[in-house]
């Protein structure tokens, strides 16, 4: 697909696509522990990182680069994210231990 014919929700998407994979990759890299609880979390950017938030991630920008190949697909995409991470980022803002 020509970048010309792109959607700004297509170009809007392939650019988170490339964020939440490099941010992914960073956080197996800074923390590649699978455990859970408080004390197996590493600090990256202000948010607990362990492995499975960097799988998390990787699975966000797979999901956006197959999503920028649509119009629909992307602004699909880009609604649901936008509500997910408004509710993690609610849940966060009153829970204080990672999972």
């Amino acid at each position: 697909m020509a970048r010309g014919n792109r959607t700004l929700a297509q170009n809007t998407s392939f650019g988170l696509a490339g964020f939440f994979l490099v941010v992914g990759l960073i956080g197996l890299v800074v923390n590649p522990d699978f455990g859970t609880g408080p004390n197996l979390s590493a600090r990256l950017f202000i948010i607990d990182w362990n492995g499975w938030h960097a799988v998390g991630t990787l699975f966000l920008g797979v999901t956006a680069l197959v999503a920028a190949g649509r119009p629909l697909w992307a602004s699909a995409f880009l609604a649901a994210n936008a509500a997910v991470n408004a509710t993690t980022a609610t849940w966060a803002l009153f829970d204080r231990s990672p999972l």
